[in-house]
């Protein structure tokens, strides 16, 4: 369901949306160096959706291929973009055993290429006409429309949650012809039966109440930002006692510079905590950048909370940290996001009480919590809701980006209940519209 890549061809001009790292076991991953289905001197243009890595990961490879045309997204996305490409290009110079995709230079050029646009602010690419919509799902994200000649088509990246605790809501699907969809909860609904806040706040009266370490894998875009939210608007609500708060992660770090940036993106609540109550930087919170800084989170036996990457324990931080306070009875591990199969994370949320992170078996002592709640995509009823105000006006859906299982159930959901054509279609299908 990774390394989004789609060709839109319109009358004279080939535009790529999107061109995302192929993510997963390591022979999974083995497919990013493979050659790109299409000529990359060829592509005219590239649109972006949102930042996460398996919608940009193969940019900075797509211009060592040759792609020298101008790339778009928001500018937050662009912001985030360049962290994350940086980021993953320090990953792969500490990774020998496997030969690089690209290096910085690629990423810089790829900096260089990037435009920024806004929301509702059609631009023209030849006689195609391209616009912007918020797709609430992270900081910039956004699903987005070409028209040419009357013809229409919406690409929705991945479509956010909603409501958001950080961001406006997903706007609504607009008239459109054909729509290719992502379909990550396509098969299920979230839980909806408590919510989050809740189960967070009974989480940290028991690692207060019992001493404890709550230990927090996330992913270092919004997931993380959430947290650190919802944490302090406990705070600040009396809900929960002032805790130490660690962010233990140099990327998700500068994301939430990032974050903090453009407030202008956010929802009337969360501009309200952000600009008057600094919810990510208050006395409690803690910016951990060095492996130095890093050391002085356990001097102390004082309950604390540490949020660290990566999110399913595959790097990061995290790694060791587990490694230091894993078989500690007293550390708490709460999941907040999907856990990929044959992944630690995976592994742990599973029941293991042991697992091998760097070649060494790590023992995992402690309670092991999840609230999955914070998943940041559209859940299979919220996605036909979405869609249900123009079934009249699509000739055709295109499922993509899901497990099989979930592109199943939603094309059933589409052809049965809404009555709307659909297909998934097949890696390299091309269609006429």
């Amino acid at each position: 369901m990774t390394g989004s890549n789609f060709l839109c061809e319109t009358q004279n001009k080939k535009i790529l949306i999107e061109c995302g790292m192929i993510q997963g076991t390591s022979d999974i991953e083995m497919h990013n160096a493979i050659a790109f289905a299409y000529d990359p001197k060829s592509i005219d243009a590239l649109l972006i959706t949102h930042a996460h890595l398996d919608h940009i990961g193969r940019i900075p490879k797509l211009i060592k291929d040759g792609f020298a045309g101008p790339i778009y997204s928001t500018l937050p996305t662009k912001q985030l973009a360049q962290e994350i490409l940086a980021d993953t290009v320090r990953l792969m110079e500490r990774d020998t055993d496997n030969t690089a995709l690209y290096d910085k230079t690629h990423v810089e050029k790829t900096c260089a290429l990037w435009e920024t646009i806004s929301y509702h602010e059609p631009f023209s690419i030849g006689g195609a006409t391209i616009e912007y919509f918020d797709a609430g799902h992270i900081l910039g994200s956004a699903f987005i429309k070409v028209e040419e000649n009357g013809i229409s088509v919406v690409f929705s990246g991945d479509l956010g949650n909603s409501p958001n605790v950080l961001l406006r809501d997903l706007e609504a699907l607009p008239d459109v012809h054909y729509l290719v969809t992502e379909s990550t909860y396509g098969n299920r609904n979230h839980d909806r039966s408590r919510s989050r806040r809740n189960l967070l706040e009974d989480i940290i009266e028991d690692t207060i109440a019992q001493k404890k370490t709550l230990l927090i894998p996330a992913f270092a875009v919004e997931r993380t930002q959430e947290i650190m939210f919802d944490i302090q608007d406990l705070i600040e609500q009396s809900k929960v006692p002032l805790v130490p708060l660690f962010l233990d992660s140099p990327l998700a770090n500068r994301v939430t510079d990032i974050y903090e940036q453009h407030t202008d993106y956010f929802n009337a609540h969360a501009k309200d905590n952000l600009l008057y109550k600094h919810v990510f930087s208050c006395p409690n919170m803690h910016h951990v950048y060095s492996m130095e800084d890093e050391k002085k989170l356990f001097d102390t036996a004082e309950p604390k909370i540490i949020i660290a990457g990566s999110g399913m324990i595959t790097g990061g931080r995290i790694m060791n940290i587990l490694k230091k306070i894993g078989s500690d009875p007293k550390t708490t591990l709460l999941f907040v996001g999907y856990q990929s199969p044959e992944t630690p994370g995976r592994k742990i949320m599973d029941g293991a009480k042991e697992i091998m992170l760097d070649d060494e078996l790590i023992k995992i002592a402690g309670n092991v919590e999840q609230i999955l709640s914070y998943s940041g995509h559209i859940d299979q009823q919220e996605l036909l809701d979405w869609i249900t105000p123009r079934k009249s006006s699509l000739k055709n859906i295109f499922i993509v980006h899901g497990d099989t299982d979930a592109k199943i159930a939603l094309h059933t959901k589409i052809t049965e209940d809404l009555k709307t054509p659909a297909i998934i279609p097949e890696e390299n299908q091309a269609v006429e519209l």
